[in-house]
Order: C-alpha cells, then structure tokens, then sequence
C-alpha cells in the first residue's frame, strides 16, 4: 500500500495489507492462534482490541465501545 503520509487510506487497501500479514489466512477464531499477538503496551493509537468488549486504544488508554461515543478510559496494561 503505498500512500502518503496522512493520506487518507480506502477500506479495501487496508484489508489487503492486514490480510497479506496474517500467517494463516483465515476468518473467525478457527485462526486466531495463528495471529501475531502484541502486548497492551505496544499497541499503538486507533487499535481496536476486545476484552468485556471492544475498546480503543488511544494515548494509552482503553476506551470502552458504546453508541454515543467512545467512554469510560481505562490505563493500558502489559496483562
């Protein structure tokens, strides 16, 4: 994917480089232990991670998923 930096990048390019990093092609959980893992503290801005839900991860911290916003901060830890 070659884009500028603060270019705006299109859904389809960035599925094909995401898919082009998986070891193991696949969807669903059936694959999941093929997947790079990473730990809390090296995920960097705008990652989205599920634990009790989906949560963001931005300025280190972990924002809880709901329909109004992106709520409820929570410091990212290494567990």
């Amino acid at each position: 994917m070659a884009a500028a930096v603060g270019a705006p990048v299109r859904a389809g390019d960035l599925n094909r480089a995401l898919a082009a990093e998986r070891p193991d092609p696949g969807r669903g959980l059936d694959h999941a232990a093929h997947r790079r893992t990473w730990l809390g503290t090296d995920l960097p801005d705008g990652t989205v991670v599920v634990t009790d839900g989906p949560r963001l991860v931005r300025g280190g911290r972990l924002l809880a998923f709901s329909f109004d916003g992106w709520r409820d901060p929570e410091r990212v830890t290494a567990e």
